[in-house]
This record gives structure tokens, sequence and C-alpha cells, in this order.
């Protein structure tokens, strides 16, 4: 299964995991990376893919 997450998360995974997407900074220059982006990205990344079912891991103040 294809790996899409948000860098901060992903600078502390183990290096031998491979990702397929980090999701870095805003669209929109000079904004906060916030968790509706985060997802707006993810959403585009996957239906440019064709990936049709994805499992969301959060935070659950998220």
């Amino acid at each position: 299964m294809p790996l899409i997450i948000q860098k901060d998360c992903a600078d502390y995974l183990p290096k031998n995991i491979n990702v397929d997407k980090v999701i870095s900074q805003h669209r929109i220059f000079g904004k906060y990376l916030d968790t509706r982006e985060v997802i707006r990205q993810c959403v585009k990344y996957c239906a440019d893919h064709g990936y049709k079912k994805v499992l969301v891991f959060a935070h659950p103040d998220h």
C-alpha cells in the first residue's frame, strides 16, 4: 500500500520505510500547513493515482 505522510511525521519513520509522497508545505506560499491542507493534498494525490480507499491515521484532535 502506498504511504502518503506529512513531513512532521515522516521525519520519525525508520529509514527502511518506503514513502510514496511526503506533504511538507502548503500549496499557497507562506500559509501554515494545517490538517485541512494536508487532507486536500492527500485527496488530490490519491485521485491522481486512482486510489479509491484510504486508511487515515491522525491525532484525535484533528
